[in-house]
């Protein structure tokens, strides 16, 4: 099929990395309709009409209908496609829009009645497609598509797996989401959507980091602004560089509506960018449907990647660190804003990180690395590690009164990227460090407060270099050990935790934090440096005096 110069007001960020500052690359708020609803241009005339309505999301949109009897034909705007410097490999696009379907919208037209929304690139593994479709027994990353591998067969949801009424889709009120290797796999599973609802769009695509590797990923966010939980993705495929940094469509191609009805939708605020938008769905935005209740089921091609970020040597593997001395955060696969990188002050080498705290805020600055099994990474399974960086606090800061978050490890289940359990380092409200182990599904948070001696607090001013030792429990059983070293000295030590529960998941994330949880906070500044991520003992942190302890497995004690 030949790819026409026209294009959906979506919305497309780029992640090039965290150091990276935020650059808009295109931008229309749709609230006009001179100079093509701020396009470059609109697709000559087709069966469809596109008008200025005052029923956008912010102010005005625009109101794209497909004309009744309209069959195949190509409709839409187009906009340069390209970025500074052109797209390269190693390169993430992201694309977000807002879209509403007409209240008279139904999915139930001949055929495929499907619209190619968004268009991007060209050639073998390279274009992309976000589609909007009715349900297609015969397609995959249709509406009751479920998976599909290269080694495997295309299998089918019903209606019910979403948690909707059997005759949901063929009464045509549900289409469907999901992005595509052109119109072919691998592709997203769908997520579901309806009509009289807004929907805030984001998508990435991650460029691969050389020609046919599978490194690339489709991601798709609908009403979710969590960026590291998806609404549905695609992991290890290729994506190539081909005609990317030509035109990018919006709208692009409609087939086959129904042919007794006129129908449509209004597209408002289009963007391309150089990051994420972790506030583009408005609180309380609906939530769309997705397979089983949950984020959607990965697909993936044969292909394995093989992770760059692990060394290993005779005293074990490690498997982060990040001095901070490059002066950036490339170790790190994301990072907020509101932390810097500052060459005085530091613990170790000249530099460090910095982050501002403002009271009565969440102060929620961060940045992950993902290893092991994670989904992003399908490396082997870690059951066992030592987490060792530097921690202070300015003097004058007034903790809230629930904690002050400094590094977490998060568990998932290797498949999704939702967290299921975290054990993470924190401040009390009285000023003691501390370790907490939780369950995210069932929100229960489990402190585990120093045992070791007296009570070691945060030295206002001062330096503190924290060893943080983790076992996770055999599945179901409550003999996980959690143990914590402040400047050397044994101060928690635990060997009864049960982690995981009955599962046998892995840990997979770190996440360096300042989030704040509760009232009563102050303005102050928080300060990490040197982050080690291993799974043998590296030693002394450098602190004073040190304990040594047998680390033996403990024998099994029965979950309680």
């Amino acid at each position: 099929m030949i790819k026409n110069k026209f294009f959906i007001p979506i919305l497309v960020s780029i992640l090039l990395g965290a150091s990276a500052q935020a650059e808009i690359l295109f931008s229309t708020n749709m609230n006009s309709a001179s100079g093509s609803f701020g396009f470059e241009g609109t697709y000559p005339s087709g069966n469809y009409s596109l008008d200025l309505t005052s029923g956008g999301y912010n102010s005005n949109g625009a109101h794209i209908v497909i004309n009744r009897n309209a069959l195949q034909f190509p409709f839409g705007f187009y906009h340069p496609g390209s970025k500074p410097g052109g797209w390269t490999w190693n390169d993430v696009a992201y694309v977000r829009f807002r879209i509403k379907f007409d209240d008279n919208f139904r999915w139930d037209g001949d055929g495929s009645q499907q619209n190619k929304m968004v268009d991007i690139g060209g050639g073998a593994n390279a274009r992309v497609i976000l589609h909007n479709e009715k349900d297609r027994p015969s397609e995959p990353c249709a509406l009751n598509y479920t998976e599909y591998t290269s080694s495997g067969p295309i299998t089918y949801n019903t209606a019910q797996d979403y948690g909707l009424p059997s005759n949901a889709f063929s009464s045509g009120d549900y289409g469907s989401l999901a992005l595509k290797n052109g119109i072919n796999p691998p592709c997203t599973p769908p997520v579901v959507v309806t009509h009289g609802v807004w929907y805030h769009v984001q998508f990435a695509v991650k460029i691969s980091s050389s020609s046919g590797r599978s490194d690339g990923f489709f991601k798709l966010w609908v009403n979710n602004n969590d960026i590291n939980n998806p609404s549905t993705e695609v992991l290890n495929i290729i994506r190539e560089l081909g005609e990317w940094n030509s035109s990018w469509d919006v709208g692009h191609y409609w087939t086959h509506d129904n042919p007794n009805r006129s129908q449509g939708w209004v597209i408002d605020d289009y963007q391309t960018a150089t990051t994420f938008d972790p506030n583009w769905a408005p609180s309380g935005a609906a939530s769309p449907w997705t397979q089983n209740g949950d984020r959607g089921t990965l697909a993936t091609t044969t292909s394995t990647v093989v992770p760059t970020t692990t060394t290993t040597s005779t005293s074990g593997t490690t498997l982060f660190q990040d001095t901070f001395e490059s002066g950036n955060f490339n170790s790190w696969d994301y990072v907020t804003g509101g932390m810097s990188i500052v060459s005085s002050g530091c613990a170790v080498g000249s530099r460090c990180v910095r982050t501002s705290l403002t009271g009565g805020t969440f102060n929620n600055y961060y940045g992950d690395f993902l290893f092991g099994d994670h989904a992003s990474v399908r490396g082997d399974k870690v059951e066992e590690v030592y987490l060792t960086l530097h921690s202070k606090f300015d003097a004058g800061y007034t903790w809230a009164n629930r904690s002050q978050k400094i590094a977490l490890l998060n568990l998932t289940d290797g498949v999704s990227n939702d967290r299921r359990y975290q054990v993470y380092l924190y401040v009390t409200p009285d000023g003691y460090y501390a370790v907490d182990h939780s369950y995210i599904d069932t929100w229960d948070f489990f402190r585990l407060a120093q045992n070791q001696g007296a009570a070691a607090p945060v030295r206002f001013g001062q330096w503190d270099a924290l060893k943080l030792y983790v076992r996770l429990n055999d599945p179901g059983l409550s003999n996980g050990v959690v143990r914590l070293w402040i400047n050397d000295e044994l101060k928690i030590s635990y060997s009864d935790v049960n982690i995981r529960r009955n599962t046998n998941y892995g840990m997979n994330k770190l996440i360096i934090s300042t989030y704040t949880t509760g009232d009563g906070g102050s303005n102050g500044v928080q300060w990490h440096d040197d982050f080690l991520l291993t799974t043998a003992d590296p030693g002394s942190t450098g602190g004073g005096g040190g304990t040594t302890i047998n680390l033996a497995p403990n024998p099994p004690i029965l979950l309680q």
